[in-house]
């Protein structure tokens, strides 16, 4: 017992000296200091929240913990709601027709940059990909309104904790789930061009896997944006699987540049992660996990192979929402 309460105590010591080098950038001082705490300490006297639940199952919470609007953020919990509320072979299957001329010319809209025709026939899994992941204004309009009746459940003048959008992220990933569900996280963990700057920037790691979705409210006429925003669930892999934890982090009323935000956003990501590796002993070696090539006859039989039918399925999944959006 004295044997495991000492390597317990230099557990923490070695924990809080690796946990400090990373967040303070070399000084020693915040060895000691909770991961509330540290995220605090980045804060300052922004208004800015942050809630982390953790892979221990903990919520930790730090900074302006009120309600945020979600802005564009909405179109995560509202594909969520369309999963909920249809099947797979509806959403993969079915077709929405769209005519050019009834898509807003005033919004963002990749959806309406890529029709070369005056209308077109397109799944619903496609729509989804368009607004989850593309941000289109668009094809968000076309989803609520033909699926969810016009009155999602969230919408991006909700308001909405920190604390209570990260525990249904994590509610969302960790529970049994339906092949509609599964159709959504395959499309969150394609590769997006947008919020790579926040929660994406702060994991320095290429063998996590970083499901989000951003919000960024427009710009007033004084240039204040009502919310800045990432909420993440973050997925890396252990000695017998996969570890994950969710993120959510949230900055109120910010005026100036967009990326003072953004790097906001990153180094409290960076801490949360730095935190969460060290304290699962992952700090060495995360990268040098081995994987063997995937392939399209399944998981292999013998144990030496790593690729399994969890990594059977996501892959089969991608391979037909590919399909679906692209053919």
């Amino acid at each position: 017992m004295k044997y495991r309460g000492l390597m317990k105590m230099w557990h923490e010591i070695i924990r809080g000296i690796v946990v400090g080098v990373a967040v303070c950038g070399g000084c020693v001082c915040g060895w000691s200091v909770t991961l509330g705490e540290r995220l605090g300490a980045i804060i300052g006297d922004r208004q800015a929240g942050v809630a982390v639940y953790s892979p221990r199952g903990e919520i930790i919470v730090a900074g302006d913990t009120a309600g945020y609007r979600m802005a564009d953020m909405c179109r995560f919990f509202q594909a969520v709601e369309l999963a909920g509320n249809h099947d797979f072979d509806e959403l993969v299957n079915s077709r929405v027709r769209i005519d050019r001329d009834s898509l807003r010319r005033d919004v963002w809209s990749p959806l309406r940059a890529a029709m070369d025709s005056p209308c077109c026939e397109i799944p619903p899994v496609a729509l989804i990909d368009y607004s989850l992941m593309m941000n289109d204004n668009n094809a968000a309009r076309i989803l609520t309104d033909r699926f969810l009746n016009g009155t999602p459940q969230v919408s991006d003048h909700t308001e909405m904790t920190p604390h209570g959008a990260v525990s249904r992220m994590h509610d969302f990933f960790v529970a049994d789930t339906v092949a509609s569900d599964i159709l959504v996280k395959a499309v969150m963990a394609r590769e997006s061009a947008f919020g790579r700057e926040r929660i994406v920037a702060g994991i320095p790691s290429q063998s996590a896997r970083v499901f989000h979705k951003t919000g960024t409210s427009p710009a007033d006429s004084e240039g204040v944006r009502a919310v800045v925003s990432d909420l993440a669930m973050v997925s890396y892999p252990v000695a017998n699987g996969y570890g994950h934890y969710a993120i959510g982090v949230f900055v109120r009323n910010h005026k100036g540049d967009l990326a003072e935000a953004d790097k906001l956003i990153a180094d409290i990501s960076g801490a949360v992660w730095s935190d969460i590796i060290v304290d699962e002993s992952l700090s060495v070696g995360l990268d040098s996990v081995w994987r063997a090539p995937k392939s399209s006859q399944g998981p292999a039989q013998n144990d030496d192979e790593k690729y399994t039918w969890g990594d059977f399925l996501i892959d089969t999944v991608f391979t037909i929402v590919d399909h679906a959006i692209w053919d």
